[in-house]
C-alpha cells in the first residue's frame, strides 16, 4: 500500500513546523527581553481593552490590533500579567510574550516548505528549508514580541 504524496507532505511539513517551534522557544528562552517588546505588552496588549485595540488606539507607532489581539488572548489564555518586566526578567514571561510569534513564524517556515514538498518534491522543499534558514531576518525576527512572524505567515499563506 503506498502512502498518497499529500500524507508525505503533510507529514514533512509537520516535522518541520514542530522542529521550528522548539527553535523558535529556544532563541525565545535566551534572548533578554527587549524595551519594545516590554512596552507592547504593558501599554499596548494588557492596559487596552478589546475594543480599543480593534480601534488602532495605540499609543506606540507599530499599531497592529491582529498582533496586539492575538497576544492579549495568549495571556489572558496563560493567566498572564506583566509585573515590572523592566526590572524583572523572567522565563515565564519571555515565553508567553514570545509565543504568538514563535507561532506564526514556525507555521509560515512550515506552509512553505510544505508547499514545495507537495508540488514538487522532497529535494526541493529541503533545499527551500535551506533557503529560509539562511536568512538573516528570519533569525533576527523569529522571537521578536512584534508582528513580523505574523507579517512571514501571512505573506507565505
Amino acid at each position: 500500500m503506498s502512502v498518497s504524496r499529500g500524507k508525505v507532505a503533510f507529514s514533512l511539513a509537520l516535522l518541520v513546523f514542530l522542529f521550528s517551534f522548539m527553535q523558535g522557544l529556544s532563541i525565545a528562552i535566551r534572548k533578554p527581553l527587549w524595551n519594545d517588546d516590554i512596552y507592547t505588552q504593558v501599554q499596548s496588549v494588557e492596559a487596552r481593552p478589546w475594543l480599543q485595540i480593534w480601534k488602532g488606539n495605540s499609543l506606540e507607532g507599530n499599531n497592529s490590533p491582529l498582533f496586539f489581539s492575538v497576544q492579549k488572548a495568549v495571556s489572558l489564555l496563560a493567566g498572564y500579567h506583566s509585573q515590572d518586566l523592566w526590572h524583572r526578567d523572567d522565563l515565564r514571561s519571555r515565553i508567553i510574550i514570545r509565543l504568538a510569534p514563535v507561532f506564526f513564524m514556525s507555521l509560515g517556515i512550515a506552509l512553505c516548505v510544505g508547499y514545495f514538498f507537495f508540488l514538487y518534491s522532497i529535494s526541493i522543499g529541503i533545499f527551500v528549508l535551506l533557503l529560509i534558514l539562511t536568512t538573516f531576518t528570519i533569525w533576527a525576527y523569529w522571537a521578536e514580541a512584534r508582528p513580523y512572524s505574523m507579517v512571514f505567515c501571512g505573506t507565505v499563506f
